[in-house]
This record gives structure tokens, sequence and C-alpha cells, in this order.
């Protein structure tokens, strides 16, 4: 079977059709690039890395609405793995900082010394 290429489809009728893709391109890309970095800058790095494979499900279902795209089965178990994967990291990252919020919570040693009336000193007290 063999399969012609039409070369017509790629042809540009005007400069706006170029400025409207570099457009569309820049503008989304730098949208992009900024929730990243609002991302990074809040929750840090490991959050933005993970939702980076959820653009090729977003991609893939986009272009099976938008284009005669077929989806299958191989896509779908991919993409089945790949969300459990991200939701795996956001629960450990969620219990990291659990972990954490609860190391902050309970005072170091040398921290905290009893007086004799049972009342609490910290360090700053004793060296005042």
């Amino acid at each position: 079977m063999e399969h012609k290429h039409n070369t017509s489809v790629w042809k540009r009728t005007s400069k706006t059709d170029i400025i409207a893709a570099a457009y569309a391109g820049i503008v989304t890309s730098g949208i992009s690039y900024y929730v990243q970095g609002l991302v990074v800058k809040q929750k840090g790095p490991v959050f933005a890395t993970a939702f980076s494979p959820l653009t090729m499900i977003i991609v893939a279902v986009m272009g099976s609405f938008i284009l005669p795209e077929k989806i299958y089965l191989g896509g779908v178990t991919g993409a089945v793995l790949k969300v459990i994967g991200l939701y795996a990291v956001l629960w450990g990252k969620h219990r990291e900082s659990k972990e954490k919020e609860a190391e902050e919570m309970i005072p170091g040693p040398g921290k905290c010394v009893q007086g004799n009336d049972n009342s609490v000193l910290t360090m700053e007290d004793i060296e005042a």
C-alpha cells in the first residue's frame, strides 16, 4: 500500500499564520514556565518534575479528541502506571513533610531543662 504525502498542507498562505503560530508557542511556553516556577518556589522541585509525565497523557487524550488518533491498550496501560507513580511520589512527599513537621514540634536534647519547682527552663533562660 503506497501512501502519498500532501505537502501543500504545510505551505503557509500569509505571514499572519506564522506570527499566530509563533505567538501561541511563545505565550503557552511562557505561561508554562511561570507556573512551573511558582510550583518549584512553593512546593519544591519534586512536584514540578512529578507532573511532567501528565503532559504526555494530556496530549494523547487531546489528540484522540481533536485529531483522528487512536489510543491503544499499551498507551492506556502506560498512562495508568504513570499516574500511579505520580501519586506514589506525591504520597511519599506528603508523608515526608508530615514527619518533618512532627520532628520540628518535638524539642531536641538540651533545649529544655526542668527546674526544681517543675518549671521548664530553656537554654536562653539558663544563659541569661
